[in-house]
């Protein structure tokens, strides 16, 4: 819709979650603090043609610690469910691998793997537990156990129900190869979607300090004038679009006045009240 409107000038957009925050760019709003603090480079995945608009792509293998999964996997990221979901073959090798390295994770009612702990031991447990590496053609995606596990509940005794947040997909067909990717997937990563390109791209990213940052009283026009130093600095390509609120909020009544279309009018009645 703000492409549409001429609001944003290409269809790109990024995200960038943690356990309790989360940050979305819209056009080139994006790595502000990646490029800034890490100067990372940023390698573009191509996304597969899809005829439901969906964002999928193509996963070579997994690995965990010495074991390798070798079959190419269809996945798509979904920012509209909380939890990733594997199919059968490949849900199964890795809880069992995981249960050799702690049988003490038991199924709960809700068919997920779960563990209570004391809190004070929450980084010990998660650091018996190896990264899951899934490789994506030309870029090495490290999921981290603190990212793969989610805490439930805190009883009385300060402990904690730490459980796996990924689950199987529910299909009869045992070879199924497609892969939904969650945001349990997403975490410590800033996502770039490149509607324009057909890529995305994972860049390494503390998006708690991200966000942090960002909700600190800064200011629109200091963004700005940071991104200006960061394309003198990093040579990133061309202009980088900071919109502000005020600014989305004049574009979309100006537009809207050469229509007449409902939509429009419940879109400036929300913008006015936020």
């Amino acid at each position: 819709i703000l492409y549409d409107l001429n609001v944003i000038d290409e269809k790109i957009f990024s995200i960038c979650l943690s356990k309790k925050n989360g940050y979305l760019g819209l056009s080139q709003i994006l790595g502000i603090y990646t490029y800034v603090e890490t100067q990372q480079e940023i390698n573009f995945i191509n996304l597969l043609p899809s005829n439901d608009n969906l964002f999928e792509i193509k996963i070579d293998y997994f690995k965990i610690n010495n074991i390798k999964i070798e079959k190419e996997f269809i996945s798509y990221l979904d920012t509209s469910t909380s939890h990733t979901f594997f199919p059968k073959n490949l849900y199964d090798q890795i809880i069992t691998y995981l249960l050799l390295i702690n049988n003490n994770l038991k199924k709960n009612l809700n068919n997920e793997f779960c563990q209570i702990i004391p809190k004070e031991e929450k980084n010990i447990f998660y650091n018996n537990f190896p990264d899951i590496i899934v490789n994506f053609k030309n870029f090495i995606y490290v999921w981290k156990p603190k990212n793969y596990f989610y805490e439930n509940n805190t009883n009385v005794n300060n402990q904690i129900n730490v459980c796996l947040t990924f689950r199987e997909l529910n299909n009869n067909n045992i070879d199924n190869n497609k892969i939904i990717l969650g945001t349990d997937f997403m975490q410590d990563y800033e996502i770039v979607f490149d509607k324009n390109k057909q890529k995305i791209a994972f860049i390494n990213t503390e998006c708690d300090k991200l966000f942090s940052d960002l909700t600190k009283g800064i200011k629109s026009s200091n963004i700005y004038e940071n991104s200006e130093a960061i394309s003198d600095n990093y040579e990133i390509t061309s202009d980088l679009n900071y919109i502000n609120n005020n600014h989305l909020s004049s574009n979309i009544i100006e537009t809207n006045e050469n229509k007449n279309d409902e939509d429009y009018e419940i879109l400036i009645s929300d913008s006015k009240s936020n």
